[in-house]
C-alpha cells in the first residue's frame, strides 16, 4: 500500500471500515441461521444440513462447505487471524507460556496458511469472542464423534485430502472434508509433521482443567484418532460446524 495511504487518518478509515465490513457479513449470517431456523419451524425443508449453501464468507476468505451426515462442516481449515467480533488474535512470541488465544502459521511462511491454514492454542477456542463466523462454532467430542459415526471409525481416508500426504498415502476425500496434513506446533515453538498429520481441537476440555482434546488423521492409518490430555499451548487446526 503506498505510504501516503498510511497516514494516522486513512488508517483510522480503514479501520472503521474493517470492523463495518465484518459487522456487515456477521449480520448476513445471524439473518441466513434466523431465516433457516424459522422455515425449519414452519416445516419447511432448507435442502440439507448447509442449506443450500456451497460456501461462507468470513474475514475475506470464501470458505468452501461439506455436508457429512447430519451436520455441515467448513470443507477447510480456518486461516483467520482476528476473533469473531474483528479483535485481532495475537501472533504470541511466547508460544509455550502464553495464557491468551494465538495464532501462527506453519514455519512462518504465509503460502501455508493458504495451503493448510493457520495454527491456534486452546486458549483461542476457548476466548468467548469466538473463532468460527456467526452461526458458526468449534465442534466439541460429541459433535467430531457423529461426524466419525457417520463414515465409521476406519473411514481416515475418506477424510484425507487426495494430495499433500508426502509420508502416508493420500485419501480419496469421499466427502469433500478435504483433511489436509497442514501439522501442529509444540509448546516449545517448534514446528512439524507437515505432510504426515492432520489433526484439529476440539472444544472439550480435559476433566482435569489443564489441558484438551483433538482428533487426527495421521499418515499410514485408516483412523480417525481422539486424543486427550494434550496442551493448551499446542497449536492445532480449526474447524468450524455450522450450529
Amino acid at each position: 500500500m503506498p505510504e501516503a495511504a498510511c497516514s494516522v487518518f486513512s488508517i483510522q478509515d480503514l479501520t472503521t471500515a474493517h470492523a463495518g465490513a465484518l459487522s456487515q457479513i456477521n449480520a448476513q449470517n445471524d439473518l441466513i441461521e434466523s431465516l433457516q431456523n424459522q422455515l425449519a419451524d414452519c416445516g419447511v425443508a432448507t435442502n440439507g444440513p448447509c442449506a443450500s449453501l456451497d460456501h461462507v464468507t468470513y474475514g475475506g476468505h470464501d470458505y468452501a462447505l461439506t455436508e457429512i451426515g447430519d451436520q455441515c462442516w467448513f470443507a477447510e481449515n480456518l486461516r483467520s487471524t482476528d476473533y469473531t467480533n474483528g479483535d485481532a488474535i495475537p501472533a504470541s512470541a511466547n508460544w509455550g507460556s502464553t495464557t491468551d488465544g494465538a495464532q501462527a502459521v506453519y514455519d512462518g511462511d504465509e503460502n501455508n496458511a493458504f495451503t493448510f491454514g493457520r495454527l491456534y492454542n486452546w486458549h483461542a477456542v476457548e476466548d468467548a469472542r469466538g473463532l468460527c463466523p456467526s452461526g458458526w462454532h468449534v465442534p466439541d467430542d460429541t459433535e467430531w464423534q457423529a461426524l466419525i459415526d457417520a463414515i465409521g471409525a476406519q473411514g481416515a481416508l475418506q477424510l484425507k485430502a487426495t494430495s499433500g500426504w508426502t509420508v502416508g498415502p493420500n485419501g480419496t476425500d469421499d466427502h469433500g472434508f478435504d483433511g489436509r496434513p497442514a501439522g501442529k506446533r509444540s509448546t516449545n515453538g517448534v514446528y512439524a509433521n507437515l505432510g504426515a498429520l492432520a489433526t484439529w481441537w476440539s472444544a472439550t476440555p480435559n476433566d482435569n482443567g489443564g489441558d484438551a482434546h483433538v482428533f487426527s488423521l495421521i499418515d499410514n492409518s485408516d483412523e480417525v484418532y481422539s486424543q486427550q490430555g494434550i496442551s493448551r499451548q499446542q497449536g492445532r487446526s480449526i474447524r468450524c460446524l455450522k450450529n
